[in-house]
């Protein structure tokens, strides 16, 4: 429904028509509240189209376009005159018979601008202009600004209109009479004085004066005095070639401080009037001697944005004739051809590579850029449309690919084996795939991460299904690699040793010794507990079994010497071994097994002769070496198999054991570290840590040399020596630090002869050491150790 349509308040509806002639009555009318009122009024509901409320907006509107008009008026009679201060100004540099002669129809403008602007004064709506507010995208006080302006400009061109006249006449009557004073124009003086005769008068032997300096010197004076802001100019102007301090200014920055110099003056003119011709004249002359700077370094950037664009325009023929010579079928005749007939990622590369060399073809300007840049991209499209057909191929190939793996997931979800042939043929699809065909990196990680899911989660599944088809076959799980790892974490019955073989009971009590070992945290309880463990479990089982009370009865920590010397003595002795064969004779060469360094293998019957180079008895797991004797023992004794409580312990304990040692080589290389540097701060000999202590890494004279350090007198700056233990550490340097660390590795690297850092470490520590202790630098010795004591 429209608003006219709807009832109206007819107290709002008034409220509305007296503001709108409260507006009408006022004296200067309020542009902004003006032209605000019909807008507020639509929103408020009032109907605008009906009376009283139309003819209001009409009148208003009226107003509105009669100030809009009168502003535009004002500024319009403002420039006409500036440009008749210009024309005067221009008829003043001329000689003073000419000036004369285009004075009347000058002064007839100039009579014709004067009733116009009267006019303006005293048109009707003028006090709103002058006391204009905001309105219409104009400035608040614009109005009143232009008012301002328009009347200066009117006392500015009438002060000047009647200089000049001034000027004309007592150059008319000079040129009359010889003794009547010179104008002060001084292009007229000038001419007036050599009409009379005294431009000769100059003193002998000197140049001719130039107009400007033959002036009167008063002129010049008062000139000087009444414009500072044009001096300024001027001063600035010529200082231009020079620079500030010495640095004068060029290309770019000289044509925009010329620019903005000249932009100054105009403003000038149009705010204070015309200059002074000897001003303008040195004005003029220092922007001239500096835009021949900038018109040589304009021809010189013309000369470099023909040849960018030649070269531009060569790179466009030398792509057309790239991709002619390439001959990709079009769309639509043969992508499958393309695809296998076309090296893809080298056409990918090169493509890529005329992309940078036209990125670094140097600058043009924006029309021209823009000119070339519509062909090159045609020609661009035509090149990489191929490319583009292809990946497009080659995506659809990759998602198929991620389709199938899909499916493979869900077949073996759904209870399918899961095969590792038809995994690993998937898989080597998507490779060849891949180093076939490029694609965004982006997009190429997404595929693949979509590709690869399916599989990951089919592989889960069958680890989940795993422990359940063992438990239907019934057998033991096997012990291969990556398999049986989440076995141990499975609850587990309890062991009873009383009905283990004495074999396994032997290896169980040794593997029980070592986790106490383990527990107790003594490396050296756990390395003999690990060498009573492997000496169990290498032990004779014949011997084991013989005496199953002692193996018993035996303490777990003394493993390797769990059978007596009885059971020894009544098992079987051990086939003999067939004695080898001496040396007979030594070739001179340096055949396998023929240097007097190395025994000559031994032969027996079993040896065929291998061939050169193979290792005699290269498989010991079912028999025994080729060249032993027959019914001869092998070098390693067949070992039975180990109960599975057995086993797990064993297992259990190597594991514990290795973890135990590991985390105490990691304390006892904490605590060194710390020693070293509570010595260093104390600068105690007697807190450094003992060679033992300190590992393998530092040897005797290097602790020497530590001690040494701390018994001296700290003196020295060792920041370089930090940051040469950084480096052979490898370990980040502070950010206040990094300028220093580059610096020190590009002499380095001058330096060929000199050791590295890594070579040099104990003497670095000695010389921190040497130097005074301060926290910053403890902690970068602190890191620096940490990785190099560890060896």
């Amino acid at each position: 429904m429209s608003s006219t349509s709807a009832p109206q308040d007819p107290q709002a509806s008034q409220s509305w028509i007296d503001k709108a002639q409260a507006l009408l009555d006022a004296p200067h009318l309020n542009l902004a509240e003006a032209q605000a009122w019909p807008r507020d009024a639509a929103k408020a509901g009032a109907p605008l189209s009906r009376e009283p409320l139309a003819a209001l907006r009409s009148r208003l509107a009226e107003r509105v376009q009669a100030v809009e008009d009168l502003q535009h008026r004002a500024q319009v009679e403002r420039e006409a005159a500036v440009l008749l201060v210009q024309r005067i100004e221009s008829l003043s540099t001329k000689p003073w018979r000419e000036a004369q002669s285009g004075s009347e129809s000058l002064g007839a403008d100039v009579a014709r601008w004067q009733a116009e602007a009267g006019a303006l004064f005293q048109a009707r709506e003028w006090p709103s202009v002058a006391q204009g507010a905001e309105a219409g995208g104009v400035p608040a006080g614009a109005g009143a600004r232009i008012a301002a302006q328009l009347e200066a400009s009117r006392a500015q061109l009438g002060l000047v209109w009647e200089a000049f006249g001034a000027a004309l006449a007592q150059a008319r009557v000079a040129a009359e009479d010889a003794s009547a004073p010179l104008p002060q124009v001084p292009v007229w003086a000038e001419e007036l004085r050599q009409a009379r005769g005294e431009g000769a008068s100059g003193g002998a032997g000197s140049a001719a004066p130039s107009p400007a300096v033959a002036a009167a010197p008063s002129s010049a004076a008062q000139a000087r005095q009444n414009d500072p802001a044009r001096l300024e100019l001027i001063t600035k102007a010529e200082a231009l070639l020079h620079g500030e301090g010495g640095a004068a200014l060029a290309g770019r920055k000289l044509q925009e401080a010329l620019r903005d110099l000249r932009e100054q003056w105009k403003k000038l003119d149009l705010s204070a009037g015309a200059p002074h011709p000897l001003l303008w004249k040195r004005f003029d002359e220092a922007c001239s001697a500096a835009h021949k700077v900038v018109q040589v370094w304009l021809d010189k950037l013309k000369a470099e944005s023909a040849e960018h664009k030649a070269k531009r325009i060569a790179l466009i023929e030398e792509l057309k004739q790239w991709t002619a010579a390439h001959g990709i079928a079009q769309a639509g005749d043969a992508p499958a051809a393309e695809d296998t007939q076309t090296d893809w990622k080298a056409y990918n590369r090169e493509l890529h590579q005329f992309s940078e060399r036209w990125r670094e073809a140097g600058h043009l300007s924006e029309k021209a850029f823009a000119e070339l840049l519509s062909r090159w991209k045609s020609v661009w499209d035509a090149a990489h449309a191929p490319l583009a057909r292809a990946q497009k191929a080659g995506l659809q190939r990759r998602q198929a690919l991620v389709e199938e793996a899909k499916q493979l997931s869900a077949a073996h979800a759904a209870g399918a084996v899961l095969r590792i042939d038809d995994v690993k043929a998937l898989q080597q699809r998507w490779q060849v795939e891949a180093q076939a065909m490029p694609l965004d990196r982006r997009q190429e990680q997404k595929l693949w991460e979509a590709f690869r899911k399916p599989i990951d989660d089919a592989f889960a599944l069958d680890a989940e299904r795993r422990p359940a088809r063992r438990g239907e076959r019934g057998d033991r799980p096997s012990r291969g690699p990556g398999e049986g790892q989440g076995e141990r974490f499975a609850p587990r019955q309890a062991v009873n040793p009383e009905s283990m073989t004495p074999y396994d009971r032997a290896v169980y009590d040794a593997a029980q010794a070592l986790q106490a070992a383990s527990a107790s945290g003594d490396a050296q309880a756990i390395h003999a507990a690990m060498a009573a463990l492997e000496a169990a479990r290498r032990a004779d089982p014949k011997a084991v079994q013989s005496t199953p009370s002692a193996a018993a009865d035996g303490p777990t920590d003394t493993a390797a010497s769990m059978a007596p010397t009885d059971a020894a003595q009544d098992a079987p002795a051990p086939a003999p071994t067939a004695p080898r064969k001496p040396v007979v004779a030594v070739r001179g060469d340096d055949r396998p097994g023929m240097r007097k360094s190395e025994p000559a293998a031994p032969l027996g019957r079993g040896d065929r002769g291998g061939r050169p180079g193979s290792a005699p008895g290269r498989d010991e797991r079912g028999r025994g070496p080729r060249d032993a004797a027959r019914g001869a023992p092998s070098s390693s004794a067949m070992q039975p198999r180990l109960g599975d409580a057995a086993f797990r312990a064993q297992r259990d304990a190597l594991e514990h054991a290795q973890a135990a040692l590991k985390k105490l080589a990691v304390q006892a290389h904490g605590e060194a570290l710390t020693k070293v540097l509570d010595a260093w701060s104390q600068r105690s000999t007697e807190q450094l840590p003992s060679v033992q202590e300190l590992g393998r890494a530092v040897s005797s004279g290097t602790r020497a040399l530590w001690s040494q350090a701390l018994a001296s007198a700290a003196q020295g700056d060792g920041a370089e020596t930090l940051l040469r233990l950084e480096m052979a550490a490898e370990v980040p340097t502070p950010a206040d630090h990094l300028a220093a660390r580059r610096a020190l590795q590009l002499q380095l690297l001058t330096r060929r002869n000199d050791p590295a850092p890594a070579q040099t470490w104990g003497q670095d520590v000695a010389r921190v050491l040497a130097t005074p202790h301060t926290p910053d630098a403890a902690r970068r010795l602190q890191q620096a150790l940490k990785a190099l004591l560890r060896g």
